[in-house]
C-alpha cells in the first residue's frame, strides 16, 4: 500500500477542483430566441438587397471572461443560403478589438447586416450562428432561428411596368421660315439706289417670295422695317426712316412680279441695332459705349455723350452708323406640311417618298405596334443613318418582353449616334438584369434628356423610395404605385393603378397588395382573382407571398391559388 503525505493530498485535491471548475466554466449555455430579436420582425426585400438588425441579449453571467463568440447570420433557404456579416464579442480578458462583454453583468450585441436578394429568400428562415472558442478551444452552440420569410413586394419594380423611352420625330405640319435682306442708304438720304434693289442677296429674296406665293402649300408674309442711325437728331430721323420705309415698298413692289400685300413700319433711331454692332465690334472703348447706352435713355443725351468720345465716335461713323441707315426686309414662309392621312397613305404605298421626319411621324400615329414596327425597321432601310429609327425598333420589342432582340437594335442605334433614348433604353435593360452599376453611368449621361421615369425606377432598385416617388411624379404606371405602396401612400398608390392605361396582371396584383395593406381582403381577393385570370403563374407567386399571410385560412384564397 502507497501512502500519501498529507501536504500532497492537499495539492491534489486542489488541482482537481480547478479543472472541475475551468471545466464548467468552459462551457457557453445555449442561447434561444428569447435573447435575440430581429428588425424588422419579417425581413423585407429594399431594392436588391434584404437588410436586418439583429439584437443579442447576453445574460449575467454567460460570457467567459476568456471566451471569444462570433455571431453569424445566415438566411437559410430551398437549394441554398446566404451568409451575412459576422459580429464578434469577446470576454474580458480576450487581447482583441471586439466588443467586450462583462461575465458579471451581460450586456447587448447589436449589429446589422444584409444579404444580396436571391428570388428563392421568399421561402427561408433566418438563423443566428454561432462560432465559439474558451482559452483558444472551440465550443459548440446551437443556431437559432430568428425570422421566418422575406416580404419581396419590392422585387415586383421591373422594366415591365415603366415605358422605353421613344425617340421622338421632329415632323411639323407647318413650318415656318425667314428671310431676310438689308437696303442700305446713303447718310441723310431715303432714295432707293439702282445697286441695291438688284443686288444678289434682295434677288435670292425676291424668288423666295415669288415662289411662296405661287406654291399651293406655302403661305408668304413680306414686312418692311426702316431705320435711320441715332445721329443727326430725332426729328430729323423721325421724317428720314418714314420716308426710307416708304420709298423701299414703292421699289420692292416694282421688283416683285406678283401683287403681294406688305406689312411697313419704321423706327425713328436704331439704337437697338447700334447696340448690338458695337457689342459684335472690336471698336475702341466698346465697354465705355455700352455703359453710356445702359445709363441715359434719352435719345439726344446718348448721341452728345456718345460724341464727347471723340475719337471713337470716329470709329462709330466709319463702322457702325452706316449699318444702320438701313430698310430690313423680311419674308415669313409658311410651308404646310402633308395631312395625317396623306402620310398614312404614303407610308404603306411609296415610303420611300417620304423624308425621314415624316416617316418616323407616320411610325408614330399608327395604331397598331405591328404597323409601328413595320416602319420603323423601313426607315431604318431607307435612313441608316438615323438612330432614333434603330432605338425605336428596340422600344417597341421591349415593350413586347422582348429584351434579347432589343438589344442588337439599341447597339445599332448608339454606334450610328449616341442618343440619350437609346443610352435610357439600354439603362432599363441594365436594371431588368441587375446591373446596377451600368444603369447608373448611362442615366447619368442621359439626365439631361427631361425623362424621369428611368431615373425613378433606378431609385427603387436601389431602394429609395422616396426619392422614386418624387422622380415619377405624376406619372400612372405599375412602378410608380409601388414607389407610392413602399413609402405607404396606399390611397395614392391605388389611384395610380386606377389609372394605368396599359394595364396588366401586375396592375391587378398591385391593387390586390394595396388592399391587404388597407386591411381590405375581400377587396384583396377580387383583385388577385382578375390577376389570376390575365397570369395564373402569378398564382404560385401568391401563395408564399407573405402579403397574404393572413389569407392562408381563408376559404376562397385557398381556392384560388390552387
Amino acid at each position: 500500500m502507497i501512502r500519501f503525505q498529507q501536504p500532497f493530498l492537499h495539492i491534489a485535491l486542489g488541482v482537481a477542483s480547478t479543472l472541475v471548475i475551468s471545466s464548467c466554466a468552459a462551457k457557453l449555455k445555449p442561447l434561444t430566441v428569447d435573447h435575440i430579436t430581429a428588425n424588422p420582425e419579417m425581413l423585407e426585400l429594399v431594392g436588391t438587397e434584404v437588410p436586418t438588425t439583429l439584437t443579442v441579449q447576453i445574460p449575467a453571467e454567460w460570457m467567459h471572461r476568456k471566451a471569444q463568440v462570433n455571431f453569424v447570420p445566415v438566411l437559410r433557404y430551398k437549394g441554398g443560403e446566404s451568409w451575412g456579416t459576422t459580429h464578434a464579442i469577446q470576454g474580458e480578458e480576450v487581447l482583441d478589438n471586439h466588443q467586450i462583454i462583462p461575465y458579471k453583468e451581460g450586456g447587448v450585441a447589436e449589429f446589422s447586416t444584409r444579404f444580396t436578394y436571391d428570388p428563392r429568400m421568399q421561402e427561408s428562415d433566418l438563423f443566428l450562428t454561432f462560432r465559439a472558442t474558451v482559452n483558444g478551444k472551440q465550443v459548440e452552440l446551437p443556431s437559432v432561428k430568428v425570422g421566418q420569410g422575406v416580404l419581396t413586394t419590392a422585387a415586383l419594380a421591373n422594366l415591365s411596368g415603366s415605358s422605353p423611352v421613344m425617340a421622338t420625330d421632329a415632323f411639323q405640319r407647318i413650318i415656318q421660315d425667314r428671310y431676310n435682306a438689308d437696303i442700305h442708304f446713303l447718310i441723310q438720304q431715303a432714295q432707293v439706289r439702282t445697286s441695291e434693289i438688284k443686288k444678289q442677296e434682295m434677288a435670292d429674296l425676291k424668288d423666295v417670295i415669288e415662289n411662296a406665293d405661287e406654291a399651293p402649300n406655302q403661305h408668304v408674309k413680306v414686312e418692311i422695317q426702316a431705320y435711320a442711325s441715332p445721329d443727326g437728331g430725332v426729328a430729323l430721323n423721325e421724317k428720314l426712316s418714314a420716308q426710307r420705309e416708304k420709298n423701299t415698298s414703292e421699289a420692292l413692289r416694282r421688283a416683285l412680279a406678283r401683287d403681294i400685300q406688305i406689312s411697313a413700319h419704321y423706327t425713328a433711331e436704331d439704337w437697338e441695332g447700334f447696340r448690338m454692332f458695337v457689342e459684335q465690334s472690336d471698336i475702341q472703348d466698346k465697354d465705355l459705349i455700352l455703359r453710356v447706352l445702359s445709363m441715359y435713355t434719352d435719345p439726344e443725351e446718348r448721341e452728345r455723350e456718345i460724341r464727347n468720345i471723340s475719337v471713337v465716335f470716329e470709329q462709330l461713323a466709319q463702322d457702325i452708323l452706316p449699318k444702320l441707315r438701313r430698310s430690313r426686309v423680311s419674308a415669313l414662309v409658311e410651308t404646310i406640311g402633308k395631312s395625317d392621312l396623306e402620310i398614312t397613305e404614303i407610308a404603306q404605298q411609296a415610303p420611300q417618298k417620304l423624308t425621314i421626319e415624316e416617316l418616323l411621324y407616320a411610325a408614330a400615329i399608327a395604331k397598331k405596334n405591328m404597323d409601328k414596327a413595320q416602319l420603323y425597321r423601313r426607315a431604318t432601310e431607307l435612313y441608316p443613318q438615323d438612330a432614333r429609327a434603330y432605338n425605336n425598333v428596340a422600344a417597341l420589342l421591349m415593350a413586347e418582353g422582348k429584351y434579347n432582340e432589343a438589344k442588337p437594335w439599341l447597339e445599332k442605334s448608339r454606334s450610328v449616334a449616341d442618343n440619350p433614348e437609346a443610352r435610357l433604353n439600354t439603362a432599363l435593360l441594365a436594371l431588368e438584369e441587375g446591373d446596377i452599376s451600368l444603369a447608373e453611368e448611362l442615366i447619368g449621361q442621359s439626365l439631361q434628356s427631361g425623362n424621369n421615369e428611368v431615373l425613378a425606377l433606378l431609385y427603387l432598385k436601389q431602394g429609395k423610395y422616396h426619392q422614386a416617388v418624387e422622380a415619377f411624379g405624376e406619372t400612372k404606371s405599375n412602378n410608380a404605385a409601388l414607389a407610392q405602396l413602399l413609402t405607404k401612400q396606399y390611397d395614392r398608390a391605388m389611384e395610380t393603378l386606377n389609372e394605368v392605361v396599359l394595364t396588366n396582371a401586375t396592375t391587378d396584383y398591385l391593387k390586390a397588395i394595396v388592399a391587404m395593406r388597407m386591411h381590405d381582403a375581400q377587396s384583396a381577393i377580387n383583385f388577385l382573382n382578375e390577376a389570376f385570370r390575365r397570369n395564373p403563374a402569378l398564382r404560385t407567386q401568391a401563395a408564399v407571398d407573405k402579403e397574404f399571410t393572413t389569407l392562408l385560412n381563408n376559404e376562397h384564397f385557398k381556392q384560388l391559388i390552387r
